[in-house]
This record gives C-alpha cells, sequence and structure tokens, in this order.
C-alpha cells in the first residue's frame, strides 16, 4: 500500500489509495486532482428571471363583472382588467360562456337566458406546445323576476304548497326550504330563507293576526282577527324577494305577503280564500 503526501499551508493530510479512503478534516478536503483548484459556480441573473416569467408567464385577470351572485336581469355587463399587464401581450384571451362558442375576450354586455351559468377566460398561447390555459371562472346566475305584485301573486295562486298540513316533523322551516326548491325549478332564484326572531317576530305576528276573517254562517256572518297557531317564540321562517325594488316576504305556510322591513300586509293568501 502506498502512501502519498501532502502538505497544506495550515496541516498535513493524508490520503491514502487505491481505495480512495479519505481523512475528512472537519474545515477542508484534499484529493491529489482538486489540489490547487477552485469551483466556481456559475449563477443565472436574477433580474433575468424575473424579466422572463414578466413576460412569458400567464397574464393575471381579475373578471369585475359578472360576480357570483344572483342577477336579476339577462343583460350583464362582461368587464375584466389586467392585475399586472406584460410587457409583450403574447397571450391571446378569450372566455366561453357554458357551451357556447369560445370568443375573443372584450369589454361588452352579455344577453343570457334565466339559469346557472359559468363563465371561464382562457389565454391562449403557442410557445412551448402550450395551448390554453383557464385563468378565470365565475358561476352566477340569472333569475325570473315579479315585475308586480299580482304577478307574484299568481306565482302563488299556481303553487300549492300552502295546502300541506304543518306538522311537528313539518315546520316553518321545510315549508321555506321547499318553496324556495320549488321555485328555483320554475326559474326564479330570486327567493332567499329570511328567519324573523325577537322584534320582527313580534311585528309579524301582529301584522297576521290584524287580518280580518269573515265567517258566513246560516244564522248571519262572524268577524275576528285571524289567530296563526304556528309561529314559535324562538323564531319563524319565511322566504323574501323584491319586487319592482321593494323587498317583500312571503309566509309559504299561508300565502301572505308583507312588505319588509315595516310589515305591512299586501296580501293575505289562505285567509282572504278562506274567508
Amino acid at each position: 500500500m502506498v502512501e502519498q503526501r501532502y502538505q497544506t499551508e495550515e496541516k498535513e493530510q493524508y490520503v491514502t489509495h487505491p481505495h480512495a479512503k479519505f481523512y475528512i478534516e472537519p474545515e477542508k478536503v484534499m484529493r491529489p486532482e482538486n489540489k490547487g483548484r477552485t469551483k466556481k459556480i456559475p449563477l443565472l441573473s436574477l433580474p433575468f428571471i424575473v424579466l422572463f416569467a414578466y413576460v412569458i408567464c400567464p397574464p393575471i385577470i381579475t373578471v369585475d363583472s359578472p360576480k357570483s351572485m344572483v342577477y336579476m336581469t339577462k343583460t350583464i355587463p362582461l368587464s375584466y382588467r389586467r392585475v399586472l399587464p406584460q410587457l409583450l401581450n403574447i397571450y391571446d384571451l378569450s372566455y366561453v360562456i357554458d357551451s357556447q362558442p369560445e370568443k375573443p375576450l372584450s369589454n361588452k354586455n352579455l344577453v343570457l337566458p334565466c339559469g346557472n351559468h359559468t363563465l371561464r377566460v382562457y389565454a391562449s398561447i403557442d410557445l412551448f406546445g402550450r395551448k390554453r390555459l383557464m385563468i378565470a371562472e365565475v358561476k352566477f346566475t340569472i333569475s325570473k323576476v315579479f315585475n308586480s305584485i299580482n304577478e307574484l301573486i299568481a306565482f302563488l295562486k299556481r303553487d300549492d304548497l300552502n295546502y300541506r298540513e304543518w306538522t311537528p316533523d313539518y315546520t316553518c322551516h321545510n315549508f321555506t326550504i321547499d318553496f324556495i326548491k320549488r321555485a328555483k325549478e320554475k326559474g326564479y332564484y330570486c327567493f332567499v330563507y329570511l328567519a324573523l326572531c325577537d322584534d320582527e317576530l313580534e311585528r309579524y305576528i301582529r301584522a297576521v293576526e290584524s287580518i280580518r276573517v269573515i265567517n258566513i254562517y246560516p244564522w248571519g256572518t262572524e268577524t275576528r282577527g285571524y289567530e296563526f297557531p304556528y309561529v314559535g317564540d324562538t323564531g319563524h321562517a319565511v322566504v323574501k324577494t323584491t319586487v319592482n325594488g321593494m323587498d317583500v316576504i312571503i309566509d309559504p305556510q299561508i300565502d301572505v305577503i308583507l312588505s319588509y322591513p315595516d310589515f305591512k300586509v299586501l296580501y293575505e293568501g289562505e285567509i282572504a280564500q278562506e274567508g
């Protein structure tokens, strides 16, 4: 076995061949082939990397309209903006509504039917084999609306949910959930769940019980105030919508319509029908 000896400025180190077993100092390792050499690692320029990503990476798009919400109109503006404009506009931007044909992205008005819709924005480029990237997505809904209280009344008369009996297992909560579900099946996404409690509940009860019920008997007529027996002390569920800019609530159990939040009776519903 042959030992090769090398002298360094700090101390002697020994390398034993041919087994290449090196004595390792905590501060330095001396190998014959690397003696007197200094290894330099080339570094890429950080500004160049940033500039490359800024020019080549897909643009960042913010869709200002439509938003993820329920619209009461069929005409919705399509507007967008680039969050980080690129030095070179090498990406082609396009959009797709549901399964409609793809179109170039531009600020314009969309005219769509009632229902649920999805807007997707794409960026296309031919570099590096990349063809199409989705860079934004918005889900929104267009609802049928009621242009008058009479239209809302006609809708309630066509629906028979109010004929279902209240039970401990089918309460105001179930009436409200099923009413909203039925309305959506008919294209009306404009109803929302509203829980009345505390002061609002008291005002609601007073408003409903102010309705006068006239009973006609063979011996004469009787007029009395309506007593609504299906309201608990903890709260009562109804549905809320907007008619010509006015907020109204509907009780699906009796089809009564009241303005909100002043609780003025606009339609007496099932109570009037029975009276």
